[in-house]
């Protein structure tokens, strides 16, 4: 299979869309540039190779997924174990008083901190993508 950038930004923005995660939470949470996606979608620019590791990492799929479309049977069952995972937990996250959901939101902030570094440290760096 030959490579096609524009097919892995695809699926990179399936992968998005699936787990319903916008662009700009998605690079608060991989420590890019808040209009990084943006340029990608609109072909102004494309992941670093860093940024697929990170990418990688967050999905959960290969690299060769990412870039070639191709992968295993255990990616694919990964993939939709973790999509139904997650909406269980956000149906979870709905049904908090909202006294809760902002406690919530500030222990994951602080455990996506722990995992992919702290916000502040990226925050005057250029585009990490």
């Amino acid at each position: 299979m030959e490579f096609s950038e524009k097919e892995m930004i695809d699926r990179i923005l399936n992968l998005l869309q699936e787990r319903q995660i916008n662009g700009r939470e998605f690079g608060r949470r991989l420590g890019m540039n808040h209009s990084s996606v943006s340029e990608w979608r609109h072909g102004k620019s494309a992941p670093s190779v860093e940024t697929l590791f990170k990418i990688s990492k967050y999905f959960q799929v290969s690299l060769d997924y990412l870039i070639k479309g191709t992968h295993n049977t255990e990616d694919l069952l990964r993939i939709r174990l973790e999509a139904k995972r997650e909406r269980d937990l956000l149906d979870k996250y709905r049904q908090l008083p909202d006294k809760l959901k902002e406690s919530t939101d500030n222990y994951v902030d602080t455990l996506i901190d722990a995992t992919f570094g702290t916000l502040s440290s990226v925050k005057g760096e250029k585009n990490v993508s």
